[in-house]
């Protein structure tokens, strides 16, 4: 029939069509195929639906029940996409199966339509919870994209102290869920979880309080001793050394006369020393003239390699400029070379 002609045309159309789109992508080239072919396909195929098309019959449906349950009941399978009818079961009066099939459907519809309405509700919470974080995610994505990219400028990495203003960290709502649980553990055991006795705790205050006034009055007591015992050996000092001072007082009355005869061993003494310090000053003024002298040679020393590396510095520059001039003699016979190969 002429159906299946057109059919067949439309079908030719738009795998000539695709071929051609195919054959465009595996080229790699800058065309956009051939339009005119996917136009045609489209058409024909819009077309063929009217072909397609027949008349409705004249003669009513019989199969399908007039009363109302059996009406119900088919209805019902027409929701569940049962457009035909089902057999004889619906003209009998099998009341049984038909309430079985009204319990089913809007059990099994109530059920879906419960579950479909649960799942919008846990949707709906979750992203009412989670839309700051899932926003946030995707920007950090797009920021993360944007400085990979920067990376790839030249002469990016080598500037120094750069660093980014904003940086983004992802937590899961797990972890935040852990770390209130943590704080809440750590809350409920700061907290006492019995009541304080307020008498225990005056009692043991009371307590402690006795203890310290004690150790107090014990280590006052104790400093008292200390203090009273340095300040009887300090007496004990004083009278020694005043006794000891008395007692040379009377032995200098008795040696003033025997002291004059010791002055003059004590003047020959001091000039021998005198002596020995002015001989150490000349044997250091030496010492230090040496030094001078080893200074004015190294000085010496350290101009003469300057000279040195002067000198040394202008021998450089004439050998520089020696191949310099034979490296520019190189270039012109290397130019004559091409020059002569050119020729020939």
């Amino acid at each position: 029939s002429y159906y299946k002609l057109v059919d067949l045309t439309a079908f030719g159309f738009a795998l000539t069509g695709s071929i051609d789109q195919l054959i465009v992508i595996w080229s790699n080239s800058s065309g956009r195929g051939n339009p005119v072919i996917m136009s045609l396909a489209g058409f024909l195929h819009g077309s063929s639906a009217l072909f397609e098309l027949q008349p409705c019959p004249k003669t009513a449906e019989t199969g399908f029940p007039l009363e109302l349950i059996k009406a119900i009941v088919t209805t019902l399978f027409f929701a569940g996409g049962r457009y035909d009818p089902v057999e004889d079961l619906f003209n009998s009066d099998n009341y049984a199966f038909f309430l079985l099939m009204i319990i089913y459907f809007v059990v099994t519809g109530i059920l879906t339509v419960n579950l479909l309405i649960a799942w919008v509700n846990a949707a709906y919470n979750r992203g009412e919870e989670t839309w700051h974080q899932v926003w946030l995610e995707s920007r950090l994505r797009c920021v993360e994209t944007a400085e990979n990219i920067s990376y790839f400028i030249p002469g990016f990495r080598e500037t120094s102290g750069w660093f980014p203003e904003e940086i983004y960290y992802t937590v899961p709502q797990k972890e935040i869920n852990k770390f209130k649980k943590a704080t809440e553990d750590l809350q409920a055991e700061a907290t006492p979880s019995k009541p304080i006795d307020v008498t225990k705790e005056e009692s043991k205050e009371k307590a402690s309080s006795e203890r310290m006034i004690k150790s107090t009055t014990k280590d006052t007591n104790n400093d008292m001793e200390s203090t009273i015992d340095e300040l009887n050996v300090k007496l004990k000092v004083k009278g020694d050394k005043t006794m000891r001072e008395t007692q040379q007082s009377r032995e200098q009355s008795c040696l003033i006369g025997s002291s004059k005869e010791q002055v003059q061993p004590l003047e020959t003494r001091m000039e021998k020393l005198l002596q020995e310090q002015k001989a150490a000053m000349k044997e250091q003024g030496a010492a230090m003239e040496e030094q001078k002298e080893t200074i004015e040679e190294q000085k010496a020393a350290i101009e003469k390699q300057k000279v040195a590396m002067e000198e040394h510095k202008e021998v450089i520059l004439e050998q520089m400029t020696t191949i310099g001039e034979q490296m520019k003699q190189i270039e012109n016979m290397q130019k004559a070379i091409l020059a002569i190969l050119n020729k020939t």
